[in-house]
């Protein structure tokens, strides 16, 4: 009798696990978020004048004079299918203590076709191979000009 309980028990406990497991029935769900944009690259261009590549580094604060300037990049993804990549710069005067907000967004949306992500603007719309690790999002973007833009994102 107590095994029978015990082989019940695991058999359940199984059965509970498995049903817990990692499911990518609709992506939307594990996608939307709002993201802070940590490199950008894009390489393999068919000119090579288009290839770029960018990092945090890249994206953080400088001084000049009494001004302090930060530049971010972020990226979000809403339940209504809205792609917004963003150039965010935001600008204080030590002196007297203002503060500039500049926020240039590029609007788009995303779909599925199945697993294949399409994200589109202006109606050119680009297939993206995309990855979720813990709390980073890796996005591969074909381009029409040959291009892939790579762009790895920190979800806030």
């Amino acid at each position: 009798m107590k095994r029978t309980i015990i082989v019940f028990g695991l058999a359940s406990l199984a059965l509970i696990i498995g049903a817990c497991g990692y499911n990518v029935s609709n992506p939307d769900d594990i996608l939307v978020g709002k993201y802070e944009v940590t490199s950008i690259e894009i390489s393999g261009c068919d000119n090579p004048n288009d290839n770029f590549s960018s990092s945090s580094k890249d994206f953080g604060c400088s001084i000049e004079g009494h001004s302090q300037t930060c530049n971010s990049i972020t990226l979000e993804l809403t339940n209504d299918r809205a792609y917004i990549l963003s150039r965010n710069t935001r600008t204080i005067d030590k002196r007297i203590g203002t503060v500039l907000n500049e926020r240039q967004p590029l609007v788009g949306y995303y779909s599925f076709d199945g697993d294949q992500l399409r994200i589109c603007f202006n109606g050119n719309c680009n297939g993206a191979i995309w990855q979720l690790d813990d709390n980073y999002l890796n996005l591969n973007i074909q381009q029409a000009n040959g291009c892939t833009e790579t762009i790895l994102d920190k979800k806030r």
